[in-house]
Order: structure tokens, then sequence, then C-alpha cells
């Protein structure tokens, strides 16, 4: 903006038609560039929270159907793997256990949220700025 040139006025300098429409199209470009960050981070957000949900819902099953009174050991032989085929680690895709990434996962998704309420609160305290 500093470097657009102002027109006189009556009592002082104004921006020319020709600046102000320069002004504009710059910052309509930075919006459309920003629009389109955020979209990507919304869709890598997504792609991580179906994940993280799908890795959630056996254990939130697990806590509703105990609460329902059902019998913890009957539910935790459901929830183990078969013992005809036993897990061996795979250095390609590591086999993750549930029971000890519940603090993590429980961290990871409320970060999440605390990263989408600040991108929200830093582009409605922008609009506040503006009017």
């Amino acid at each position: 903006m500093l470097k657009q040139t102002l027109e006189p006025v009556e009592g002082g300098h104004r921006y020319s038609m020709d600046s102000l429409q320069q002004i504009c199209d710059a910052i309509a470009q930075q919006v459309e560039a920003l629009d389109s960050r955020i979209e990507a981070m919304r869709r890598k957000l997504k792609k991580k929270q179906q994940k993280l949900r799908a890795e959630l819902s056996p254990d939130l099953d697990y806590l509703k159907r105990r609460l329902a009174g059902e019998n913890a050991d009957a539910l935790l032989e459901q929830r183990a793997p078969p013992k005809s085929a036993p897990i061996r680690p795979n250095p390609t895709n590591p086999t993750i256990r549930h029971e000890h990434n519940f603090p993590w996962v429980l961290a990871v998704v409320t970060g999440l949220d605390y990263f989408d309420n600040s991108i929200f609160s830093f582009f409605t305290s922008l609009h506040r700025r503006r009017h």
C-alpha cells in the first residue's frame, strides 16, 4: 500500500482509483491463497481425524459395554487377536496397540481441536480489525 500513488484532495491525499484496484487485487489474491491452504489443511486434518476415530471406536464400544454391565474378561477376550494367528512385527507397518496409545490419541485430538479453534480465532480477529 505504501508504494501506491496518492492523489491530492481537499484537505489531504487519498489513494487513486487505480491504486485502490491494485490493493484490492493484491488482497484478494492473498485471501485466495489462504483459502486454498486452509482447505488443504482441512483435508489433511479430516483424514487424521477419521483415522483416530477408527482407532477410538473399539475403545468407546468397550467402555459402553462395560458400563452396561457386560463381563470385562469376556469383552477383553473379544478384543484380543485370535491365538491361532500370532501377530508378528512388520518393520514397514508396525502394529499399534490401542491401549498404549490412548493418552497420545487424546492429546492429538485435543491438539486438533485447539488448532481448529486457533485458526478460527485468527481469522475472526482479522475480520474485526477491518470493521
